[in-house]
């Protein structure tokens, strides 16, 4: 049985799976893939929108009763290989299985964007002015080499 917190937390991945199409595509993810999305508290999803929540975690009996519910939504529940634990991980191995896409190369590329951002947020939230616009000049110049990294596989399905 859900807890009374547990109907909100439905109703958000509900949501999350119809705003979400890369995420919640056709695959549940595991618990810890899962619990860092939610703990997160927004998915965005580019021009496809997103979602945003308060923040929560499932705990292992909602996060059964969670995945039925998803599994009637038309989701399957799979288990992915060992390294995959986080949100990065399960979209690189998901893009990988549904599009070709080399986890390598993908995860070197998103690797370099994500610590690039998180330099970017570090020295903005310092006021460090003269190393945000560097920064900010460089993530997008990754984020465009991962784009169309990515996207010439995705033009092969």
């Amino acid at each position: 049985m859900l807890d009374r917190t547990c109907p909100k937390k439905l109703v958000t991945l509900s949501t999350c799976s119809r705003r979400s199409p890369y995420f919640l595509k056709s695959r549940i993810p595991i618990l810890s893939v899962l619990n860092d999305l939610l703990r997160s508290s927004v998915y965005d999803a580019g021009m496809s929108g997103g979602a945003k929540w308060e923040p929560f975690v499932l705990n292992d009996i909602e996060y059964v009763e969670v995945r039925a519910e998803l599994e009637t939504l038309g989701l399957e529940c799979v288990e992915p290989p060992g390294g995959v634990r986080s949100r990065s991980d399960w979209q690189i191995w998901d893009m990988e299985i549904n599009h070709g896409v080399p986890a390598d190369e993908h995860r070197r590329l998103n690797d370099l964007c994500e610590e690039t951002e998180r330099k970017l947020n570090i020295a903005n939230n310092n006021g460090h002015d003269d190393q945000v616009a560097h920064l900010h000049i460089k993530y997008i110049e990754l984020s465009n080499k991962l784009a169309a990294f990515v996207e010439k596989y995705l033009h092969r399905h």
